[in-house]
């Protein structure tokens, strides 16, 4: 039989150990984001590269072709977050890593992976502490109660 101390410390366990794995997967979707802005700089320097190469040859069209291209890229990177979906107010990077277009598997989602971990984490962090704020054990009765 197993007294409340080893309930409390195997919950307390658990817990520590969702919030541990959940923590590496908003790491991830961080890491998911930086690969993301990389590619994206990666783009914009592939651009200004084939800009300067049509000023460099006198090719107008190649430069208004390379012009056009980082005029659509600057865009891109004002409206990214918000263009994925009008329901996600306040969207950032992160959140259009891990977004799914609306109606996939009939499905409408209003909010991205990233928050739907944030609030993972939040939640468990909150049972965490009030579960090491307790005093662990079987519950005391009420004052003026005997047995």
């Amino acid at each position: 039989m197993t007294t409340g101390n080893e309930d409390g410390a195997d919950e307390t366990a658990g817990i520590a150990r969702d919030l541990e794995n959940l923590e590496r997967r908003y790491g991830a979707l961080e890491d998911s984001v930086r690969y993301l802005k990389l590619g994206f700089d990666a783009f914009v320097v592939g651009f200004i590269a084939l800009a300067l190469w049509g000023a460099f040859i006198g090719n107008a069209g190649l430069l208004a072709l390379a012009i056009a291209l980082l005029a659509l890229c600057g865009i891109i990177a004002l409206l990214g977050p918000f263009s994925v979906s009008p329901c996600l107010r306040g969207a950032r990077w992160i959140d259009v890593v891990g977004w799914e277009p609306p109606g996939v598997l009939g499905l409408s989602v209003k909010r991205s992976e990233a928050m739907a971990v944030e609030d993972m984490i939040a939640e468990r962090r909150r049972r965490l502490a009030l579960l090491q704020e307790v005093p662990s054990g079987p519950p005391r009765p009420p004052d003026g109660e005997s047995g």
